[in-house]
C-alpha cells in the first residue's frame, strides 16, 4: 500500500481511506467503522495512477476523491 489518505465521516462513524496498490495496478478505497476498527471490503477505482487524496462533503454526504 502507498500514499494512502484518510478522511472521517462523522455522519456514519466511520473512515474512508484511498491507497495506491502500486504492485497490483490499482487505486482502492476502504470503509473503516471507527467503533470497532472493522474494515469493509475493497473497492478498485481506477487502474494505473498514483498521487490520491479523498476527502467527506457533510452537505452532500459524498466522498471525494482525487488521483492522477
Amino acid at each position: 500500500m502507498w500514499a494512502p489518505s484518510v478522511t472521517v465521516n462523522e455522519d456514519k462513524n466511520e473512515y474512508c481511506a484511498i491507497f495506491d496498490e502500486r504492485d497490483a495496478g490499482y487505486i482502492g478505497t476502504v470503509k473503516v467503522n471507527a467503533a470497532t476498527m472493522i474494515a469493509g471490503a475493497k473497492s478498485t477505482i481506477a487502474f494505473t495512477t498514483t498521487n490520491t487524496d479523498i476527502t467527506y462533503n457533510s452537505k452532500s454526504k459524498k466522498y471525494l476523491a482525487v488521483y492522477d
